[in-house]
């Protein structure tokens, strides 16, 4: 929270959830709505800034049966009027390049989103789902 309240110089807010893969339970006792009003908190001010957050499908990669953020955070943020939103495989090898993006197409499209970001030059370009 207190990143994106006091530092504005980025396009897209990524691993918003990230502590549920390294943190030292990962994503055992990991509870949406014991953080709710912290993530409301943060996406209200990312979108209010005209900023996007990444979804990244790393957590499906490496078990957590889920891409980050967690669906429930997409949702709040699609609900809370965000638009801007990337994807990313958080690959360090190549055959991670694009890793189940076809899921997260018709998870955002199930989601409501009509459209993922990506950029050129710092200028966001829609891209339809």
């Amino acid at each position: 929270m207190e990143n994106v309240k006091t530092f504005n110089n980025y396009n897209i807010y990524g691993h918003l959830d990230y502590v549920v893969r390294y943190g030292a339970n990962k994503n055992k006792y990991f509870d949406f709505n014991d953080y709710k009003d912290i993530f409301e908190e943060i996406l209200k001010t990312i979108i209010r800034n005209e900023k996007g957050i990444e979804i990244n499908t790393a957590g499906l990669r490496n078990n957590l049966g889920y891409p980050h953020p967690h669906k429930n955070i997409l949702k709040m943020y699609k609900n809370l009027g965000g638009k801007i939103i990337t994807i990313g495989s958080d690959a360090h090898l190549t055959q991670h390049i694009g890793y189940e993006f076809q899921e997260i197409y018709e998870l955002l499209r199930g989601l409501g989103f009509k459209y993922y970001t990506a950029f050129e030059r710092q200028v966001p370009k829609f891209i339809n789902l």
